[in-house]
C-alpha cells in the first residue's frame, strides 16, 4: 500500500479530510453567528455588543472544558457546538448536555451566559434554514 492510501482518523475516528471539512464548518457558522447576533436587537432595544457577541461564540466553543471534556465521553456530543449546523440535531445535543452529571453547577456559575448563548444559537439555526 502506497502512503497516499493511507487513510489518516482523528481521535473521533473520522478521516482527516472530513475532520478538517467539519472544523471548517464550523468555524464559518461561529463567524455568521457572531455576525448575526451583532444585527439583533435586544429586549432593550439595544443591539448586542461585539464583547456580548465573542463571549457567547465562546461561550459554545468551550464549553466542555468546563463542564468536563470526559462528560461527553461517548455521549455524541461534539465539543465544539458550532459542529452543529442544524436546530433538532442542536436541540437533541443541548438535551444529552443538560443531562450530564455537572451540569447543574456548570449552569449555576456560569451566570446566564451559556443559556443565552444557545437560545440566541438556536435562533439562528431557525433563521438559516
Amino acid at each position: 500500500m502506497l502512503s497516499h492510501d493511507v487513510q489518516t482518523t482523528n481521535a473521533k475516528g473520522c478521516s482527516m479530510k472530513n475532520y478538517n471539512k467539519m472544523q471548517t464548518a464550523a468555524a464559518n457558522r461561529a463567524v455568521a453567528f457572531k455576525r448575526w447576533i451583532l444585527r439583533q436587537v435586544q429586549t432593550s432595544g439595544k443591539y448586542y455588543s461585539v464583547s456580548s457577541a465573542k463571549q457567547y461564540v465562546a461561550q459554545l466553543r468551550n464549553y466542555a472544558h468546563k463542564l468536563s471534556p470526559r462528560a461527553l465521553e461517548g455521549t455524541g456530543v461534539p465539543e465544539d457546538l458550532f459542529e452543529l449546523g442544524h436546530r433538532l440535531e442542536f436541540d437533541t445535543m443541548i438535551s444529552i448536555i443538560s443531562e450530564l452529571p455537572g451540569y447543574d453547577e456548570f449552569i449555576a456559575g456560569n451566570h446566564g451566559n451559556f443559556n443565552a448563548a444557545k437560545d440566541l444559537y438556536r435562533q439562528f439555526l431557525e433563521a438559516i434554514h
